[in-house]
C-alpha cells in the first residue's frame, strides 16, 4: 500500500505534465482527482495496516549508489501513517479546490502537475528511511514552491517572491547538506536515528536546528512567508497546511535533534511576533499566513520541552484548519471581487460556518480539534519545572488572546460586517 500510494501521486504528475497537453483541461482535472482519491485511499489503507500489525511497513526498491563501505538505498517506511493520511488528504481537496478556482488560467494544466509533484516530495520527506532520501525529498518541495508561488510568472511581485523563497531556505538548507555528509563521513551510516549517538547535542544538532528553522520559517527566516501570498490561493493552502513550512518540524520528529533551549526561545518568539503582525495586517491572507508562523512556533516550543508527539499532533490539527482557513479565504476573494484587503468585504455569503469553525479550532476553543493539542502544549509547559518553561506558558497564553483578536476580526469583516463598501456579488 505504501508503494501504491507513492506511485498514485507520481502518476498524477507525470501524466498531467506529460499528456496535459492532449488530455486537455477536463483530462488533466478527471486523471488528478482520480489518482490523489487513489493516493488518499491508500494512505488510509496504511494507517489501518500500520494499526494492526507489530512492525513497520517498508517498501525497498533497491541500491541507488555505493562508496565504499557506504550503502544507500531508495527504502521507504511509514514511519507516520498519519501524517501521510493527512497530507494526501489536504491534497486531494486543494486539487479539487484548485480544479473551480485556476481551471480557466492558461498554464493550469502545468500548475496541476507541480502541486502533485508537492504532494509527492512531502510524501517522500515523511516515509524516508534514510537522510539523503529525505533531503531528496526536502529539496523537492523548495523547487516545487518555486514554481507554485511563481505561477503567475508575468507578474513582477510573484517572481521576486519566488525567489526570495528559495534563496533564503537555501541558507538553512546548506547547512543541512552538510551536517549529513558529515554524519556520513564520520558515523558511517545515513540513517536518522544514529544522529543521537553522533552528538546531537554539539554541532549536529545546532546545523539540524539551523535546518528546521529555516523551512518552518522561525523568526530570522520568516521573511517569504508573507509574500508567498502571491501564489494562488491553492498553494497557499497546500504550502501552509501540510507540507513545506512543517517539514522543519517534521525533521526533528524524525532525527530526534536536540537544541531544546534555543527552540524553546525562538518558538517563543515566534509565536509572539507572528501573532502581533496578525494584528495589524489587513491582507486576509497575509493574516493566515502569520498565524501559521505562530503555530509553528507552538510546535518549536514543543520539541523543546522534549515533546516531539505534541508538536506532530499539532502539526495534524493545523493542517485541517489551516487548509480549511485558506480554501474560504479564496472563495471570499474570489466571490467578493474585492482583492485580499478585509476591509472592503462584508456580508460574504460563501462557507461562513466552516470558516467560523477552523477559526474557532485556530484559536482553541473548547471541544475543537486544535483546543487538544494547544491545550497539551499549555499543560507541558505549566508542568516543567524550570523558568524558561513558564515564560513560555506565559507567552503562549498572551498569543491565544492575540489569536482570538485577529481571527474574530477576520470572519466578522468577511462575515458580519457592513458589505457596503465592497463592490456587489453578481454570482
Amino acid at each position: 500500500m505504501l508503494g501504491a500510494m507513492l506511485f498514485s501521486v507520481l502518476l498524477s504528475a507525470i501524466w498531467s505534465g506529460s499528456a496535459g497537453r492532449w488530455l486537455g483541461v477536463r483530462g488533466v482535472c478527471a486523471t488528478s482527482l482520480v489518482l490523489m482519491s487513489l493516493s488518499f485511499l491508500f494512505s488510509v489503507m496504511c494507517v489501518f495496516e500500520a494499526t494492526h500489525s507489530a512492525c513497520l511497513v517498508t517498501l525497498p526498491l533497491g541500491t541507488w549508489f555505493q562508496v565504499g563501505s557506504l550503502t544507500l538505498e531508495w527504502n521507504f517506511t511509514m514511519v507516520d501513517p498519519l501524517l501521510c493520511a493527512c497530507v494526501t488528504g489536504v491534497s486531494l481537496l486543494v486539487h479539487l479546490f484548485a480544479v473551480a478556482y485556476t481551471s480557466s488560467d492558461p498554464a493550469f494544466i502545468v500548475g496541476m502537475c507541480w502541486l502533485s509533484l508537492f504532494t509527492f516530495f512531502m510524501l517522500i520527506l515523511a516515509c524516508a528511511d534514510n537522510l539523503v532520501v529525505m533531503l531528496v525529498g526536502w529539496e523537492g518541495i523548495g523547487v516545487a514552491s518555486f514554481a507554485l508561488i511563481g505561477f503567475w510568472n508575468t507578474r513582477l511581485a510573484a517572481t521576486k517572491s519566488a525567489l526570495k523563497a528559495v534563496l533564503v531556505n537555501r541558507l538553512g538548507d546548506g547547512v543541512l547538506v552538510w551536517a549529513v555528509c558529515w554524519l556520513i563521513y564520520h558515523g558511517g551510516s545515513a540513517h536518522p536515528e544514529i544522529l543521537p549517538l553522533a552528538g546531537s547535542s554539539g554541532w549536529m544538532g545546532v546545523a539540524f536546528f539551523l535546518g528546521a528553522i529555516g523551512k518552518s520559517a522561525q523568526v530570522g527566516f520568516a521573511v517569504w512567508l508573507a509574500d508567498a501570498m502571491e501564489g494562488p490561493t491553492p498553494v497557499s493552502a497546500l504550502i501552509h497546511a501540510a507540507t513545506l513550512v512543517t517539514a522543519g518540524v517534521v525533521l526533528l520528529a524524525r532525527t530526534g535533534a536536540a537544541c531544546r533551549g534555543p527552540l524553546l526561545a525562538l518558538g517563543c518568539l515566534t509565536c509572539f511576533v507572528a501573532a502581533s503582525m496578525g494584528l495589524v495586517q489587513q491582507d486576509a491572507k497575509r493574516v493566515i499566513a502569520y498565524s501559521t508562523m505562530s503555530q509553528l512556533g507552538y510546535m518549536m516550543v514543543s520539541h523543546g520541552l522534549g515533546h516531539s508527539s505534541l508538536a506532530m499532533a499539532h502539526l495534524l490539527t493545523h493542517a485541517c484548519f489551516k487548509a480549511a482557513l485558506f480554501l474560504c479565504a479564496g472563495g471570499v476573494i474570489h466571490v467578493a471581487y474585492s482583492g485580499q484587503d478585509q476591509r472592503r468585504y462584508g456580508g460574504v455569503p460563501v462557507a461562513p460556518v466552516p470558516a467560523t469553525i477552523a477559526t474557532l479550532s485556530l484559536v482553541g476553543w473548547p471541544f475543537l480539534s486544535g483546543f487538544y493539542t494547544k491545550d497539551a502544549i499549555l499543560e507541558v509547559s505549566w508542568s516543567v519545572m524550570h523558568p524558561a518553561a513558564d515564560y513560555a506558558n506565559t507567552v503562549m497564553l498572551l498569543v491565544v488572546c492575540m489569536t482570538l483578536s485577529y481571527g474574530v476580526k477576520l470572519c466578522w469583516s468577511s462575515f458580519a460586517a457592513n458589505p457596503a463598501m465592497r463592490l456587489p456579488v453578481s454570482h
